[in-house]
């Protein structure tokens, strides 16, 4: 037969894994949303250089295309 003190101790067990499973899928939630901000500002640098890229290329193709339009006067 179990005793009230076995179902009691069971119980408490249960308790405490529950009590750190808890614990453990907050943490987790936590990392996930670490890794959400790091992966969003990397993101993020990863735009603002490109169009840092792109403004640069456009820059030096204008400035390569001014040259060939100016011409000497004869």
């Amino acid at each position: 037969m179990i005793t009230r003190e076995i179902l009691e101790a069971q119980l408490g067990q249960y308790q405490r894994r529950q009590a750190q499973a808890i614990n453990a899928f907050e943490k987790a939630k936590a990392e996930v949303s670490a890794f959400n901000g790091a992966i969003e500002a990397v993101n993020n640098m990863l735009r603002i250089l490109g169009e840092l890229e792109d403004a640069k290329n456009k820059s030096q193709k204008s400035s390569k295309a001014e040259a060939v339009e100016v011409e000497p006067k004869k």
